[in-house]
């Protein structure tokens, strides 16, 4: 009937696999943590608590983890333009952490495949022998890049 409920404060909703969860991102303070929430807005519950911006999370499609983008492994919110950002995963109930990348490149706005493989994109240098076996036209600037969710 095209009416609208509020939710939350918050941004980047991903909708759980089941359709009965949203995660989302909200601002505490200096940071952006990730919560969850049913879709009627109730049992809101908070996943994430550093000091950091953790953000575009994505679920798995067993809806078990939620993937998203963090610059917590090296953050300096005071100096933006020096935060690494990498991609992360945390289980459900917000007990089990896992860092999915590591480089000193922006790597961010992962998506998730059925069998459980975690797309993303990085601005991270191409060598010279990778540029040419993927046919990249350039080694910098953003390309797609593929990780596998841990097992779980």
């Amino acid at each position: 009937d095209g009416s609208e409920t509020l939710l939350s404060e918050g941004v980047n909703p991903a909708v759980s696999p089941d359709g009965e969860w949203v995660s989302f991102t909200m601002p505490v303070g200096r940071s952006w943590h990730l919560f969850m929430m049913k879709t009627d807005g109730t049992e809101l519950t908070q996943l994430t608590n550093e000091r950091s911006a953790d953000v575009q999370p994505v679920w798995s499609a067993d809806g078990q983890w939620i993937v998203f983008t963090s610059n917590r492994a090296q953050v300096d919110l005071r100096t933006p333009s020096r935060n690494n950002w990498d991609v992360w995963a945390i289980d459900r109930e917000g007990r089990e952490l896992i860092r999915l990348t590591k480089d000193a490149a922006r790597d961010g706005a992962p998506t998730m495949a059925a069998d459980g493989k975690v797309y993303f994109h990085s601005d991270r240098k191409v060598s010279l022998d990778l540029q040419e076996e993927r046919q990249a036209k350039s080694r910098g600037g953003f390309h797609i890049w593929s990780v596998e969710l841990p097992k779980k």
